[in-house]
């Protein structure tokens, strides 16, 4: 294999999973109308019509790939596979069913079947001299068969390679692996690199012998994009760009344009007609950028301020709206009417048809050319805060009630549709061991029916019950009752109840009841198991006569012994003494901090020979001591908004200061992963760990400044970030008593960067 090809090996090998899809049970139509259900799992031609079943509407979302979350196009009444809307153009779809909806609300088609469609470049079921478009980062592959690969701009030829499979590379990876010849074969082309989009490709497959493949990759040309600022600031006269043809432009890196007393909407091609909002979505920010097919101007477009108002209930009147202004209100889901402002910005809703049932509000636009009319907004008090919810096997309560006054809750299995059930109590009894729920609460509705919006909670799973039994324990011990000494009155002593090594308490896992437990002899204390457990079991104990000769008389259980571990940090920061039950594992140590050196780890001897393990259980009172090294290790600095680690190590650079963690990073799943708290504490964010639920709670902010709340459980795929499920591609862990999470996922919400080196082995975290 060539120079090139070894380049191109290690470029590409962020391999997407197009190679599992080629199998005999899944069947590649051509161009004719087939059916498409919740058994639909087909890789399915460009072009071919589709037909849902019965009367019901099929919505397909097409995206990136097959792991993406982007999607870059919706249809929601499709009838054919594929779009013209859609920069890439494959020339087959993998479409799989996710999720039929029931909505009551409509009469007519209360069922849409959702379905997911991603590119399949499976090159078997690809015809020769078929041209496909695909963006850089697609990966095409056979089960076997060896490709050529000829890249081109225009007509000029850059480089061939052969490989397995061929991932398009992005502009940085052509511009490395190319090498200088890159810049002059565009320049001799008159190419411009997009600085707008992603980089796409015209694919060809010119044969398709049994081995090997031959692929044509001819770089698509870019097209000039010039700015309107349509009265706006600043003035965009003069600044010119680039973007691939058909391809959906990257609003991050557009011009910024403002205008008073208005929202900056979007941008939109000047030969297009007027864009209102019935025709885009903001849950799908791709609906609100223009697609560039040629060279053209983009122009910006403005919407009236949302409405923000207080309800005067006394007077039934709507304050603090702009004065002198038109707003509208709806009169059915298909009308509106409209009602002036007083020089106060305020009007009367007493008598107004449908406007107390419907209660919504909009800002009429004054300049439809130009201008689009504000969103209606509901006309509700401001939500509630999230509840926060404590729960058991069997029962859930909400713990915030001092936060809430003035609501109502209610409680649902998270797989359930129904309706919420709404009342006054914030304790829900009766639930089903290990089910998932939320709680959700909003203000009680006024006189006038206006409520607010519904709060839910984070996604809880209630305990399952454990059944215990003398028979079976199911891991919980009762320790022996010493004798007691008769003293005719009724003896009932302390129990020690463990599960594990967790301590049981009295009243809340379990009750006691004692019999013949007043005269010499044997007495019974019957156990029965409450809360998260269940069943009963059975402890005897002996009542002895008093002078029993007897040497176990005593009337209480022996204390669990201690031990002190102290930590010797050498003229480091101190660490406080820390006192452990006997034979038990120290826990999570903090590190100190010494100018001019780095912290390596606490060692159990003090010729520093024998590094410490945290799967040591202390059987004896102990010191351990601290392990410095001089601060001139050789470690690349990072700038001063990067943090850099190495795999394996555990110095690191932190926005150009070296320091160091207990522990190095790992990699696991194919992941890199480190404690939490020291990756996000660097990033700015509040760490919170709970054991009792094995739960990490991060507290930041992303990249726009806003607040972010991230809780990870403990080997759980499911994260959850301001309330949302986001799925971990690998689960958190604990390993020698430190919590490891994705360094990406936590990276990327706190609103950084995070690029891995490959050959150094390094991860560099870059704060926005």
């Amino acid at each position: 294999m060539n120079h090139f090809s070894k380049q191109f090996s290690w470029l590409l090998a962020f391999v997407l999973m197009f190679t599992s899809i080629v199998s005999t049970n899944i069947t590649a139509y051509a161009s004719e109308t087939i059916i498409i259900g919740e058994d639909t799992d087909e890789v399915i031609t460009d072009g071919t019509s589709i037909d849902a079943e019965g009367w019901y509407y099929a919505t397909i979302r097409y995206y990136e790939s097959a792991d993406s979350n982007t999607v870059i196009y919706e249809d929601r009444y499709a009838s054919t596979i594929g779009s013209l809307r859609i920069a890439t153009k494959p020339y087959a779809w993998h479409v799989t069913f996710v999720e039929k909806v029931q909505d009551n609300s409509a009469t007519m088609n209360p069922t849409t079947y959702y379905f997911k469609a991603y590119p399949d470049t499976s090159l078997e079921i690809v015809p020769i001299d078929t041209e496909m478009t695909l963006p850089a980062g697609t990966t095409l592959a056979t089960t076997g068969a060896e490709i050529n690969v000829s890249v081109y701009v225009e007509d000029t030829l850059l480089k061939n390679s052969s490989s397995s499979s061929v991932t398009l590379p992005t502009i940085p990876q052509l511009s490395s692996y190319v090498g200088e010849d890159f810049e002059s074969a565009l320049n001799d082309s008159g190419y411009h690199l997009p600085d707008l989009t992603d980089l796409y490709y015209t694919v060809v497959l010119t044969d398709k012998s049994e081995s090997p493949y031959s692929l044509k990759l001819t770089l698509l040309p870019t097209v000039e994009v010039t700015f309107d600022e349509n009265t706006g600031s600043p003035d965009l006269t003069g600044i010119t760009m680039y973007a691939t043809p058909e391809a959906t432009i990257d609003s991050m890196v557009l011009p910024e344009v403002s205008l008073d007393n208005f929202d900056f909407y979007g941008w939109k091609k000047t030969d297009d007609t007027y864009v209102s909002l019935a025709n885009v979505s903001h849950d799908n920010p791709s609906s609100l950028i223009p697609r560039v097919s040629d060279a053209g101007e983009l122009k910006a477009m403005y919407q009236e301020i949302k409405p923000t108002f207080t309800l005067d209930l006394t007077n039934k009147k709507v304050a603090n709206l702009l004065s002198n202004r038109t707003y509208a209100y709806p009169l059915s889901n298909w009308e509106y009417a409209t009602i002036g402002t007083d020089a106060e910005g305020g009007f009367c809703y007493e008598g107004l048809s449908s406007f107390e049932s419907l209660a919504r509000l909009r800002l009429n636009s004054e300049n439809t050319d130009i201008l689009l009319d504000s969103e209606f907004v509901p006309l509700k008090h401001n939500e509630p805060k999230m509840p926060v919810i404590a729960y058991t096997a069997t029962t859930a309560k909400v713990t915030n009630t001092n936060e809430l006054d003035g609501c109502e809750f209610a409680i649902r299995a998270t797989s359930s549709s129904s309706s919420l059930n709404w009342g006054t109590s914030s304790e829900f009894p009766g639930l089903t061991p290990e089910t998932s729920y939320k709680v959700y609460t909003k203000h009680i509705a006024d006189e006038n029916g206006f409520e607010s919006n519904a709060v839910e909670s984070s996604t809880f799973s209630t305990l399952a019950t454990k059944t215990v039994s003398n028979e079976t324990p199911n891991g919980v011990t009762i320790a022996d009752i010493p004798n007691h000494v008769h003293r005719s009155s009724a003896i009932e002593p302390t129990l020690m109840i463990k599960d594990g090594e967790t301590t049981l308490a009295l009243g809340t896992d379990y009750t006691v009841a004692y019999s013949n437990n007043i005269n010499v002899g044997t007495a019974t204390a019957t156990v029965t198991f409450t809360g998260n457990y269940s069943g009963t079991m059975m402890k005897n104990f002996n009542i002895v006569r008093k002078n029993s000769s007897s040497s176990d008389e005593s009337t209480a259980p022996t204390p669990t012994p201690t031990v002190t571990v102290t930590f010797n940090t050498d003229g480091g920061t101190t660490v406080g003494i820390k006192n452990i039950k006997k034979g038990s594992t120290i826990g999570e140590i903090p590190s100190p901090t010494k100018e001019g050196f780095v912290f390596e780890g606490w060692y159990a001897n003090k010729e520093l020979t024998f590094a410490y393990d945290a799967n040591t259980k202390i059987s004896a009172s102990t010191t351990l001591f601290a392990k410095w090294i001089k601060e001139d290790i050789k470690l690349e600095d990072s700038t001063s908004n990067e943090i850099v680690f190495t795999i394996g190590n555990k110095n690191a650079s932190v926005f150009g200061i070296h320091k160091a963690n207990d522990v190095a990073p790992i990699i696991k799943n194919n992941r890199t992963m480190l404690p939490a708290r020291y990756v996000a504490e660097n990033l700015g964010a509040v760490v919170a760990w709970n054991g009792e639920k094995q739960e990490v709670t991060i507290k930041g902010n992303n990249k726009f400044g806003e607040e972010v709340i991230i809780i990870i459980y403990i080997n759980s795929e499911i994260a959850y970030v301001n309330g949302k499920e986001i799925k971990l591609e690998s689960p958190a862990f604990i390993e020698g008593g430190r919590t490891y999470t994705p360094i990406r996922f936590i990276s990327e919400k706190l609103g950084a960067t995070i690029t891995w080196l490959e050959s150094e082995q390094k991860v560099v975290i870059k704060k926005k």
